[in-house]
């Protein structure tokens, strides 16, 4: 750090600043900052050098440097709202000249920026006095009128940017720096030609109704050149009564913003009411008694005078963010009068004009009122139950695709009734649509938690896709709502009989380890340290098994793991045997796999199953007493059945 050789580069760039060397400017200030990387005045300098060649974002980032630097300091403010306001962001360069006159009240750099901001903000155009005076319709004839600007109206460079400006007003930053579109402007608004200004800037701050003051540099060396004071009009010449009368609305305009911006809406729309008599060719005074109509709910009058604004605007080939401002308060008034379809459309015709955050999520939440509402309209109970038999004729029939449509259409019109979903999971499964099937009757179960029936068919679909440890779970949740349920005692002796089948398989099912290994309760337990050494144990010690099962948990696992087909008996070197239907299990010291007391708990009054081996108490001490042989190949698939 070198302070002595930062002040002589900053004196060199505050000498280049005015004289009006912006690039040389930015150059020693930057060689300055390289110095002491400090000093927040550098930052405040180089962003006012940046500012003057419309390099906004450069402008911008230093200026919130400045702050970062000296967060108490006014001007650092005002140079962040200056690059803001700028670059279109009109809002934020309010909050910013707000939050500066927080520390420095007093500053009037600072509160002649918001002004313009809010200004701005409200009408959307940077030209002063909020009207781009290029779009008139006799902008071209008045300018060859004039002898100072009529040599370039035959000149193709200046036509081209006077068309330019009149359909893209925002150009106007970029084109000023143009001597010939400063002069043209200064004939269109009806300001002595003959007046003298040093730039466009000072060209601004004699307007007083555009951007904010313009940027100096902290210590110019040499005063800006002196402006010349402008000639009163003649009043014999017949533009000065039409631009006093202008003049005079945009000063009502402006007490109307003052008024509107302490909430006092009568008095702001008195003085918007006098600026529209005064000039009723400025669309920003329609636009800002729309938005003081909005505030006393007078929605129909908002709508009229946006719609006024945009005939104008259209007239004037003006903005087009103006336009897509009107629409969207229109969209507002409209949502407010709890016209959803008309606020709908005119949110959707703003975001064509002008694609805006605010309106976009204005649009997003009326569209989901009218959609809830909508759903709620079309419900009936009486035309879900008929379309519910319809359903129910259709399946009888075995048409099963329209059986879903009738169903799906009961649901749309009563979707609290838990039996149109489980009559459609009847049909999906049909259709072999079984994750379907299982989320209607998950969502059943949810309308009705001692809905039998739809545990039953979830069940039943979780068999289908060879979850044995799912579909026993589920079944058990039945029985406990309907112990004498005969299908579910009947689904779980098949459920068992089929675990047990696999148990003794050299090779396992890979569907089913497949479906199982995707379960993340089935994954935990196989990550699970402990329960990994429990196995390791019964695998190398049969004699610990007692131990281990005799802990719930440890047991729970090792039934979930056996049931999903991820363990099996050969693992735990024990030796399955054939099912014998009518028989108790055989006695012996091996202890058991399967505890009877969890049996008993889950089937009670049932008789003993067939065992699973030999030596143990097992699985199908979880299942009824088996039916015949011939019984269980007849039922080999779950049945179904509607509501």
């Amino acid at each position: 750090m070198d302070k002595q050789k930062a002040e002589e580069a900053k004196k060199k760039g505050n000498e280049a600043f005015a004289a009006k060397d912006y690039e040389p400017a930015i150059k020693y200030f930057s060689e300055a900052i390289e110095h002491d990387p400090s000093n927040h005045v550098l930052y405040s300098n180089r962003s006012a050098a940046y500012a003057s060649l419309e390099q906004y974002d450069k402008a911008l980032e230093d200026a919130e440097k400045t702050v970062s630097l000296k967060p108490d300091w006014g001007k650092g403010y005002s140079r962040k709202g200056l690059a803001l306001h700028r670059l279109g962001k009109f809002e934020e360069a309010i909050k910013c000249y707000e939050d500066g006159l927080k520390h420095d009240p007093n500053n009037e750099q600072l509160k002649q920026g918001l002004n313009d901001a809010s200004d701005a903000a409200m009408s959307g155009s940077p030209f002063p006095g909020n009207k781009n005076p290029f779009a008139a319709p006799d902008a071209l004839s008045r300018l060859m009128q004039n002898p100072k600007t009529a040599k370039y109206a035959s000149d193709p460079t200046f036509l081209a940017k006077l068309d330019r400006l009149r359909s893209n007003p925002n150009d106007l930053g970029t084109s000023m720096s143009d001597r010939r579109v400063l002069e043209a402007m200064m004939v269109l608004m009806g300001i002595d030609a003959n007046v003298q200004f040093a730039d466009k800037d000072d060209f601004m701050d004699f307007q007083k109704t555009g951007p904010s003051q313009p940027a100096q540099s902290e210590e110019p060396s040499k005063p800006a050149p002196k402006r010349a004071e402008p000639e009163p009009a003649s009043a014999s010449e017949p533009a000065s009564e039409e631009q006093r009368l202008k003049r005079q609305a945009l000063e009502e305009k402006e007490k109307g913003n003052e008024a509107y911006k302490k909430k006092n809406l009568d008095e702001a729309m008195a003085h918007y009411n006098k600026a529209i008599e005064l000039d009723g060719s400025n669309e920003t005074f329609l636009l800002n008694r729309a938005a003081v109509h909005f505030e006393t709910a007078h929605y129909t009058d908002c709508i009229a005078d946006c719609e006024k604004a945009i005939e104008l605007i259209k007239a004037h080939r003006g903005d087009y963010k103006n336009i897509a401002k009107a629409l969207g308060r229109m969209g507002s008034a409209y949502q407010k009068m709890d016209n959803l379809e008309d606020a709908i459309k005119y949110f959707e015709k703003s975001l064509v004009e002008s694609k805006t955050e605010d309106i976009a999520n204005k649009l997003h939440a009326v569209k989901k009122i009218k959609r809830e509402r909508d759903e709620k309209a079309y419900l009936s109970p009486e035309i879900a139950a008929q379309e519910k038999d319809m359903g129910n004729e259709a399946f009888k029939n075995g048409n099963y695709p329209d059986a879903i449509k009738h169903y799906t259409e009961a649901i749309r019109r009563h979707p609290s009734e838990p039996v149109f979903y489980s009559n459609r999971a009847a049909a999906y499964q049909k259709l072999g649509e079984f994750k379907l099937a299982e989320k209607d009757c998950d969502k059943a179960t949810e309308l009705n938690p001692n809905f039998v029936k739809a545990y039953i068919r979830k069940g039943h679909m979780q068999y289908f896709n060879k979850e044995y440890h799912k579909c026993l779970e589920t079944y058990e949740k039945a029985l406990k709502l309907d112990p004498e349920n005969e299908e579910v005692k009947e689904a779980i002796q098949r459920t068992v009989l089929i675990i047990n089948q696999g148990m003794g398989q050299e090779k396992p099912d890979q569907e089913r380890v497949a479906r199982a290994m995707a379960d993340p309760e089935i994954q935990a337990m196989l990550t699970d340290p402990m329960l990994l050494q429990v196995l390791e144990d019964m695998k190398t010690n049969p004699k610990d098994m007692r131990k281990h099962m005799s802990n719930p948990e440890i047991s729970a696992k090792i039934q979930k793991l056996i049931a999903a087909g991820i363990l099996s008996v050969k693992y735990l070197q024990l030796t399955p045997t054939p099912l014998r239907s009518q028989q108790r299990p055989l006695r012996s010291q091996q202890p058991s796999l399967f505890p009877k007391a969890r049996a008993a708990a889950m089937i009670q009054k049932l008789t003993d199953p067939a065992p699973l081996l030999a030596s143990t108490s097992t699985l199908s001490d979880r299942a009824p007493k088996a039916p015949a042989a011939a019984t269980i190949q007849k039922s080999s698939s779950p049945p179904t059945s509607y509501g």
